[in-house]
């Protein structure tokens, strides 16, 4: 009889789980069908193994290792890879500011990440319950497997062009210096994934700030008609973004293995995230302003 009992709510769980993924794909369906445009605009390879695959990936593991909950792995993972994607479409964007054809697709994978890693986030806030176990920590070894995975993803999204983005800068040894040092010298009540977790949030919304600033320097000094000198400023605050998007990706991962995942909110985070990358995707690609015309 107790067979049977768990043998029907494991059936029924299995059912409701169905049915609210397939919710979930008609409420994707009925969205897409609000645009102007068929489903297949929003449709890019690239983009959703940037997002996706990790996600696949570390979920997958861990469910299948340590029964860990899916849903909040999702919410936590989903913007800050779709941010990752948006940081690096924007400096391939100024690396190839003189080839079209090469701008359209940095400018797809800017722009499709961003949704992408919206909507598993989105999911995954929806899928969390209110009694929503705590989540298991992992061993040393899965959270290897998961930084190798997200490392690679990191790496290969970059293509042919990894020397181009990543070997002829030294920002991102910078940046992760940077919120190493702010991390040791903060008070030391919490562990030090938390306090580098909190310097790391910190160093990208103030370099976000000083992007938006940059830009309208450059504009300012060049009257909008000097490229390269966009590329040179603005590709270095991105690489460093680029590089505090990635820590804090890794910072998600290794919070599972050191126990500290449900103190750390990355849902109020990831909202941060989204308001600076908000500010400087717009001010990046937006036309011309009014100081332009009065100058």
């Amino acid at each position: 009889m107790k067979n049977k009992v768990l043998t029907r709510e494991t059936f029924t769980n299995i059912l409701f789980t169905a049915l609210r993924l397939a919710g979930a794909a008609f409420a994707g369906y009925l969205l897409l069908s609000l645009s102007a445009h068929s489903a297949f605009v929003f449709l890019d390879v690239a983009s959703g193994i940037i997002v996706l695959f990790p996600i696949i990936v570390i979920c997958g593991l861990l469910k299948w290792r340590y029964n860990a909950p899916v849903a909040p792995l999702a919410y936590a993972l989903g913007t800050p890879l779709g941010l990752f994607g948006v940081s690096l479409g924007l400096v391939t964007m100024f690396s190839y500011m003189a080839d079209l054809l090469a701008l359209a697709p940095a400018t797809a994978i800017l722009l499709l990440t961003a949704l992408y890693g919206g909507v598993v986030s989105g999911i995954g806030y929806l899928f969390i319950q209110p009694d929503q176990k705590p989540m298991p920590k992992i061993g040393i070894w899965p959270a290897i497997l998961c930084t190798i995975g997200l490392s690679l993803v990191a790496w290969g999204a970059v293509g042919e062009e990894q020397w181009l983005i990543y070997g002829a800068s030294d920002k991102p040894i910078s940046m992760i210096a940077l919120v190493v040092v702010l991390a040791l010298i903060t008070p030391s009540s919490n562990s030090f994934l938390k306090r580098l977790t909190t310097a790391n949030m910190f160093v990208i919304l103030i370099l976000t700030v000083m992007g938006v600033i940059d830009l309208a320097t450059i504009g300012a000094e060049t009257n909008y008609a000097d490229p390269e000198a966009y590329l040179h400023s603005m590709s270095a605050i991105y690489l460093s973004i680029n590089t505090g998007l990635l820590i804090y990706l890794l910072c998600i991962v290794w919070s599972i293995y050191s126990g500290d995942f449900d103190d750390l909110d990355f849902g109020r985070m990831n909202w941060h995230l989204v308001e600076a990358f908000s500010l400087i995707v717009l001010i990046t690609i937006s036309p011309p302003s009014l100081y332009h015309f009065l100058s």
